[in-house]
């Protein structure tokens, strides 16, 4: 295991390391609720998402808290105010492919921190992945960091607690927010 503490996915490559949104083709349909999918939309902010809306963005989403989640049809690792910098080693979002019925995708991120009046603004690092398979397992990984997220930077000052973890099928959520 990687000094991240993720596991490490066969055959990985990188996505990308700036903060947009990528559109990926998936080996499989992905059955998700009531509908199948052949491709996604990875969010830098630690969700995919199966089904865009008006609401939603190839930029960027609104706020990363359960009353976004539940807007939008995704699942969501780790839903946070994220950014790609120097916090740690080889940052970024990263598709590995174990087998022609998995996909695995992976963050390695950090926070963006809140601007604060006390002191230097310190990203805390960041190494979540989600693997999902043609049988509609989803299963959650979690590795080094991933401490203090509570007190990233949220998008809007109206937005709910982050970071939230669950699965959404566009109007009910299944999550977990940690304050």
């Amino acid at each position: 295991i990687p000094a991240n503490g993720l596991p490490t996915f066969a055959n990985e490559v990188r996505l990308t390391n700036v903060g947009a949104a990528i559109s990926v083709p998936l080996p499989f349909e992905f059955p998700f609720f009531d509908k199948k999918y052949d491709s996604m939309i990875v969010y830098p902010t630690g969700v995919l998402l199966f089904e865009p809306s008006l609401n939603t963005s190839l930029r960027f989403l609104g706020c990363n808290d359960v009353t976004e989640l539940r807007t939008l049809s995704a699942i969501a690792p780790l839903f946070a105010q994220l950014t790609y910098g120097f916090a740690q080693p080889n940052e970024g979002i990263f598709m590995g492919t174990p087998s022609p019925s998995t996909v695995s995708i992976r963050w390695t991120a950090e926070t963006l921190p809140a601007a604060s009046l006390l002191g230097p603004l310190i990203p805390e690092p960041v190494n979540v992945a989600v693997t999902i398979t043609s049988d509609g397992l989803i299963t959650f990984h979690y590795g080094a960091g991933n401490q203090n997220l509570h007190t990233a930077a949220q998008t809007l000052s109206t937005c709910g607690p982050q970071p939230t973890v669950g699965i959404s099928n566009g109007h009910d959520v299944y999550s977990r927010t940690f304050n």
